[in-house]
């Protein structure tokens, strides 16, 4: 687990764009409950309450999405793969674990085979997939 904890990678663009709709669903849902509860009640201390349900909440989901692909890669066995022509990491990465991150998974192929900056065609390596 500290190893994965290290790597780092870029989001990928669907990861980017869950993000950006999330936090702009996240905030008209707290603006609308705001307004609404001072315009009728005047109830500051339930406006906080539910702010910090739909907070927590917002942060659970986006957690279980992490601890998923974590979950997925802890239980993945291992198969040798030799690269062939015109293969790369991220192609690799999404042929055999399309669900997860390809920049993740190609940075845990890259840590798993000792892998400094690209492979070889006719290299051998182990590839995370899921049982």
């Amino acid at each position: 687990m500290k190893d994965l904890l290290h790597l780092n990678y870029p989001k990928t663009l669907e990861e980017k764009r869950i993000i950006i709709v999330a936090f702009w669903c996240f905030t008209l849902l707290e603006s609308g409950v705001f307004f609404t509860i001072l315009r009728d009640h005047g109830l500051f201390s339930t406006f906080l309450a539910i702010s910090c349900i739909i907070a927590l909440t917002f942060f659970f989901i986006m957690a279980s999405i992490t601890i998923y692909e974590f979950y997925i890669y802890f239980r993945a066995e291992y198969v040798l793969y030799i690269v062939q022509c015109e293969d790369t990491l991220l192609g690799i990465s999404q042929r055999f674990l399309p669900e997860c991150n390809p920049w993740r998974t190609a940075a845990i192929i890259k840590y798993k085979n000792n892998i400094n900056d690209s492979i070889i065609m006719g290299e051998k390596l182990l590839i995370p997939i899921r049982k």
